[in-house]
């Protein structure tokens, strides 16, 4: 009789185990994996000549499929900029949760991710190439300091080590000075990767004239084209359009400041002449400047790089048959 009593009270243990196993188990609807997270992995950008954007991308989403922790999806889509905004329309549009975006180079491998959670930072990681001094770069290469790269990235995410997005008002975060250096030199390279030589734009703002004593001021619409000669000095020639028609070419220069910022600093000297009258000023007269009358002189201006293309700032001041001052903003696209 007690052994009866013994089985039946085993028969009930093992059917309480098996009822709270069930009940503990996820609710109907809640999917086993349901925290794994989406990612696409959009190109590479290539500037090792290699021609590695679609092999590294394929491999990039066979590896992360391989761990069996994200939804990989695939997307040519190249992403406008890298502020804020820009990250948020480009989730908007993968309807992605992660973002993995590549960036090749000679000596290196660096990765970016982007989380939908905090959309205004983002992680990165950089890993030199295992080369040795008679080792040739080649695609397998690069491939094989992916898995190495994507760890470290890793680490970085999951410490928490993010970086603010250009713009972007955010606490500070973990990474060193020299970190950060290299951070946003990488990210200057991205923004200006796809910039060619020639470009063009428009600004708007203010200019201010001056001569034979009298004084106005006016808004002023430019509209430029450029030609980089080298990654520091470039050609451009402008039109102004104010009270008068003013064309104008100048030298551009790329000051060597702000080298651990996302923006540049550039002087400028050009000349003008003084096509003719568009519009009266009330208070100064436009014969104060006389058509064909030549103007000299300085700019200053500030570039704040986007995904090929700049936001401009720029100060320019002119003298000769009278004095021009003109501050304006604008858009520069790379061509």
């Amino acid at each position: 009789m007690a052994l009866l009593d013994t089985n039946k009270y085993f028969k009930w243990l093992i059917s309480v185990l098996i009822l709270g196993a069930f009940f503990t188990s996820p609710a109907r609807g809640e999917e086993i994996g349901a925290d794994i997270r989406s990612i696409t992995v959009l190109p590479p950008a290539d500037v090792t000549g290699l021609n590695v954007v679609t092999p590294l991308q394929q491999h990039i989403g066979e590896y992360l499929y391989g761990t069996r922790q994200y939804v990989v999806q695939y997307s040519a889509y190249s992403i406008p900029g890298f502020t804020a905004k820009d990250l948020q329309q480009t989730f908007e549009r993968l309807d992605s949760q992660l973002i993995l975006y590549s960036y090749v180079e000679p000596q290196r491998l660096s990765l970016f991710l982007f989380d939908s959670n905090r959309p205004q930072e983002f992680v990165t990681a950089s890993v030199p190439y295992a080369a040795t001094d008679t080792t040739v770069l080649t695609l397998q290469l690069i491939l094989n300091t992916f898995p190495a790269a994507f760890d470290a990235l890793m680490n970085a995410f999951y410490q928490g080590q993010y970086q603010p997005l250009p713009g972007a008002q955010v606490a500070e975060n973990k990474f060193a000075g020299d970190e950060k250096g290299l951070t946003r030199e990488l990210f200057r390279e991205l923004s200006s990767m796809q910039a060619s030589s020639t470009y063009a734009g428009a600004n708007f703002g203010i200019a201010r004239m001056a001569a034979n004593g009298a004084a106005g001021s006016t808004v002023n619409l430019s509209v430029y084209a450029g030609y980089s000669l080298n990654s520091d000095i470039a050609l451009q020639l402008t039109l102004d359009v104010f009270t008068h028609l003013m064309p104008s070419a100048r030298l551009n220069y790329k000051l060597p400041f702000f080298s651990d910022k996302l923006l540049s600093l550039h002087a400028n000297f050009g000349a003008g002449m003084i096509l003719g009258t568009v519009a009266e000023h009330r208070g100064f007269p436009s014969q104060n400047l006389k058509t064909g009358g030549m103007l000299f002189g300085p700019g200053l201006g500030l570039y704040i790089p986007l995904a090929g293309a700049d936001v401009r700032f720029d100060f320019r001041f002119l003298l000769g048959s009278g004095s021009v001052f003109l501050g304006t903003y604008g858009l520069t696209y790379y061509l």
